[in-house]
């Protein structure tokens, strides 16, 4: 499975839940003229029950890269949900703790 695909699942099993909005993020490449979504912005970020979640896609044995990593530590700091996820099951546990 590639990293893409492994994003496309979880964002599948995430659209079942109620209160869910989840979505995709492409960081780092700013489009002219455009300011995007900074350089280690989680793949998936969004809000489940009014609590604000980032989820870090990563193939097993993958690393999230330094920025990705502040990206992570700067979410929980401000109380939200945020976690380096290697498959779909590790992805919903990270957003049920929203509960």
């Amino acid at each position: 499975m590639t990293e893409s695909a492994l994003q496309r699942a979880i964002l599948d099993a995430l659209a079942h839940w109620p209160d869910c909005h989840a979505f995709r993020v492409n960081a780092g490449s700013p489009i002219k003229g455009f300011r995007g979504a900074p350089k280690g912005t989680a793949d998936i970020i969004g809000i489940i029950k009014g609590r604000f979640f980032a989820l870090e896609v990563k193939l097993p044995k993958k690393k999230p890269s330094k920025h990705q990593v502040e990206f992570l530590r700067l979410i929980r700091s401000l109380g939200g949900i945020a976690e380096v996820v290697h498959n779909v099951d590790e992805a919903l546990h990270a957003v049920r703790s929203a509960d």
